[in-house]
């Protein structure tokens, strides 16, 4: 299994729209992405509660058979129509891909 996980921070506006706005829109395209990407074996995103000056607005967690499915999903139209959003709102993003023997 594998598994890519991204954390963003978000502009306080876009497109004329609150941060908080723009981040349930980021959430609400990107769980689109499963019904259209066959790759994606497990996609969960979460919109952070807490009130910690060290965390991220929004997170993905997602899973897929190996590291070829991943790229193929990475290079998905679908998918390069959400990066496009989501670099016009973020101000910053950390990733972590890895391997599970799942």
């Amino acid at each position: 299994m594998f598994k890519h996980v991204v954390m963003w921070k978000l502009i306080k506006e876009a497109f004329g729209k609150s941060k908080d706005a723009n981040t349930k829109e980021m959430k609400r395209i990107l769980e689109t992405l499963p019904d259209k990407i066959d790759e994606i074996q497990e996609y969960e995103v979460g919109i952070n509660i807490g009130n910690s000056a060290a965390a991220f607005d929004v997170v993905l967690i997602s899973a897929f058979d190996n590291v070829k499915d991943f790229n193929t999903y990475q290079q998905h139209p679908e998918h390069q129509k959400v990066v496009d959003f989501i670099r016009q709102i973020q101000s910053e993003a950390k990733v972590v891909d890895y391997e599970t023997e799942e």
